[in-house]
């Protein structure tokens, strides 16, 4: 598998985030942090921004497998994936 150009790769952002919104327009991004794996699997997270853990679940994607202190992109509630920062020098 090729890396996606950014131009596919925003078309293909926009195109998930208008299927999680049922084929709406209105596409709500946000980006959080994962600070604990819950007992069934799913990322316990924290929003950019916020003191404390988000208070309900959010799905995600089936091929991602969080892991704390991953960085993750919700489109419209939904996680679809997630990275893992890099620090220079390290």
């Amino acid at each position: 598998m090729s890396i996606p150009s950014p131009d596919r790769f925003y078309k293909a952002m926009i195109e998930t985030a208008q299927i999680a919104a049922g084929g709406g327009n209105r596409i709500n991004i946000s980006f959080a942090t994962v600070i604990a794996i819950d007992t069934d699997g799913s990322a316990v997270i924290q929003f950019a921004g916020d003191d404390g853990r988000a208070q309900k679940k959010y799905p995600a994607f089936k091929s991602y497998s969080p892991a704390v202190g991953d960085r993750v992109m919700l489109i419209n509630g939904v996680i679809i994936g997630g990275w893992t920062p890099l620090l220079i020098g390290q």
